[in-house]
């Protein structure tokens, strides 16, 4: 496939070898530039399918200044560096690049580096696509079933939520009435049922006045774009704003998503999510919300009527929610993170992209991987799992694709391996990170071509097998060392989904471990025993480093021992004892290094160097591996230094 690309290069050599490489595959470069702002001068002239991009270019401006404005204008990049060091990688890691070379490479891996781009973006696009079309058809269907503004409002938060995980969305459709009739706030109470908030009580605890949301509606409804504000933004824009202030104080919010939508006779209306979590929205929502503007602005206004060439397909709404309740396969929480990891589950369930769930250990990312099949065309064929770790690497690609007759001194017959075994189905690798590297550049050809022979054998085998992957290291730490390969990363993480450990999401532990006492009691045939707050307390105050496999056999241990009806109690476990060095390292952790504040300071005074001399970890007194793994858990990236 022919590609259209843009090289960014400061260095001749490097630039005049790439453009040789890339026309002798059959692509096309749309020009070379050896700074950002001639960078974006070339993208004026013309859109580029992919940007190979240096990170350290002349004038003041870097590689990863240009990758913000890229991902913003959905233009997949690709970066290229000499310099490899964890700073470099970290920062450039933030930015969600569909590919890093380090030089020098070869032309093999550019070609295959392009390959994956391509490949991603376009499920990427796809998956924007479907989305629209199930939108239009699932609001097509509450346009014709709510009788009401209000009614419609309901369905839409409603709908908007399989799509967008907020806690509270904020709906408003004018202040031409000079009060507070047109303002509508839904709480989200579960996956798919809201409740509609009392704004007489919200305006009198916030102490609103009907000029506050005169000028909030203005200051909204003035941008013709749409606005993400993460913890940061958020916190500043409430400094400005009372009534984004109120929404800070008493519903908890954190991080904000607004657009202003096309209403009637040039009016527009307000749409305000809200999360609760620092980081709760990305560019994949506003990605979602560009093109579902004018549509969500024509079912909020007087008749919601809905122009018949906007519905694909008629769908009811009562048939959306029925499947949209069954999600809860398993996944027990009502927590914003936990939907969200439902919500791209459900994405990716109805195509065959490869999925790459991460994770801690015990968090459930077997659950996911089975509720992504149970929900996909495939969920009558097969789901084959394979434990990467548990398995001799001199076995492994025998166990995934099979070995003929003597093969090897042991094979006295043939085997079927895995892939075959889920032809038509799913395959859940597990710990792909166990891989060896040898068995890892097999199953990139599977990946890439759906073929393989079996260990032993000459006959190409092909099969049709959605691949699920599962993890719970840093791949790209894995790949840094050289541990994994970076093709079959970039590979993988078509669809990357991140479940959170336990302790991020402990609103969820009631729940939970209501679930598992339930459980337990009906497969053991005794009593549901009830948990006293006390219990509850102690569960919401522990660190759960074993996650809710750890909170399940606990649980379960306390169902078996116990002999009350109540549990006044659980036995945590004592923590475990950390090495001298890391407990050094917690020690000079006085500060908090969870105040992203101080991090972030600390980066700006170190001109964004994490490690080595005069960077920040020293500076912090902490060790770089574990400042970077601080910075990823926090959310802080690259942007937070260039402000």
């Amino acid at each position: 496939m022919e590609l259209s690309i843009l090289i960014v290069e400061d260095v001749f050599l490097e630039s005049d070898y790439l453009n040789l490489i890339l026309i002798k595959a059959g692509h096309r470069v749309t020009g070379v530039a050896k700074t950002v702002d001639q960078a974006l001068n070339c993208l004026k002239k013309e859109t580029p399918d992919v940007v190979l991009l240096d990170i350290f270019l002349k004038g003041d401006k870097t590689g990863i200044n240009l990758a913000d404005m890229l991902a913003k204008m959905g233009i997949p990049f690709i970066y290229l560096s000499a310099n490899s060091n964890p700073a470099t990688l970290e920062a450039a890691k933030q930015t969600n690049p569909y590919g890093f070379l380090v030089k020098p490479y070869r032309e093999k891996d550019i070609l295959i580096a392009l390959d994956i781009a391509a490949h991603r973006h376009q499920h990427f696009r796809d998956q924007v696509r479907r989305q629209e079309k199930w939108f239009s058809s699932l609001m097509g269907g509450i346009v014709k079933e709510a009788s009401s503004r209000e009614q419609r409002s309901l369905q839409l938060a409603k709908g908007l939520q399989q799509c967008i995980p907020f806690d509270h969305i904020m709906i408003y459709t004018g202040c031409e009435k000079g009060d507070f009739s047109d303002l509508q706030i839904y709480k989200r109470a579960d996956f798919g049922d809201f409740l509609r908030l009392d704004t007489t009580i919200l305006i009198q605890k916030a102490q609103w006045q009907f000029e506050d949301l005169r000028r909030f509606y203005q200051d909204q409804s003035g941008r013709d774009e749409i606005q993400l504000r993460d913890q940061a933004a958020f916190a500043n824009a409430c400094l400005r704003d009372r009534v984004l202030a109120g929404m800070r104080r008493y519903l908890k919010a954190q991080s904000s998503l607004s657009v202003s939508l096309p209403h009637s006779d040039d009016h527009r209306a307000i749409l305000l999510f809200l999360s609760c979590a620092p980081e709760g929205f990305d560019a994949n929502h506003i990605a979602f919300l560009r093109p579902m503007r004018s549509l969500l602005g024509t079912i909020l206004g007087d008749d919601g009527k809905v122009p018949e060439d906007t519905v694909e397909t008629t769908r009811t709404t009562e048939d959306a929610h029925r499947q949209f309740d069954a999600r809860l396969l398993g996944l027990i929480g009502q927590s914003t993170k936990l939907q969200g990891v439902i919500q791209l589950a459900m994405q990716v369930a109805t195509v065959n992209s490869t999925a790459l769930i991460m994770g801690e250990t015990g968090v459930g990312k077997e659950l996911v991987a089975k509720a992504i099949h149970q929900f996909s065309p495939r969920k009558d064929k097969p789901m084959i799992k394979l434990n990467c770790s548990a398995i001799p690497p001199s076995l492994i690609e025998s166990e995934l694709f099979g070995h003929e007759r003597g093969a090897f001194t042991s094979a006295i017959e043939r085997r079927i391996g895995k892939f075959e075994q889920a032809d038509g189905g799913t395959i859940f690798l597990d710990e792909i990170g166990e891989m060896p590297i040898g068995a890892q550049a097999k199953l990139l050809r599977v990946l890439q071509e759906r073929e393989f022979e079996r260990v032993g054998g000459s006959v190409t085998k092909k099969v049709d097998v959605r691949v699920i992957a599962a993890t719970n290291r840093d791949l790209y730490e894995e790949v840094n060392q050289g541990k994994f390969r970076m093709d079959l990363y970039y590979r993988l993480l078509v669809f990357p989904i991140h479940v959170p450990p336990l302790r991020e999401r402990k609103e969820d532990i009631p729940l939970l471990a209501d679930h598992f006492i339930r459980a337990f009691a009906a497969s053991a045939r005794r009593p549901v025993k009830t948990l006293s707050d006390g219990a509850i307390d102690q569960l919401m105050s522990h660190s759960w480093p074993g996650n809710i496999r750890e909170l399940q056999n606990l649980l379960e241990r306390e169902m078996v021992s116990g002999l009350s009806a109540v549990i006044e109690s659980v036995g945590l476990p004592r923590p475990i004892d950390l090495p001298a060095k890391e407990e050094a390292e917690l020690a000079t952790d006085v500060t908090g290094l969870t105040d992203k504040e101080m991090i972030i300071a600390a980066l700006k005074k170190c001109n964004g160097k994490v490690s080595g001399k005069s960077g920040a970890a020293e500076a912090l007194g902490l060790n770089a591996n574990t400042l970077s793994s601080r910075m990823r858990r926090l959310g802080i990236s690259w942007k937070y230094v260039l402000e």
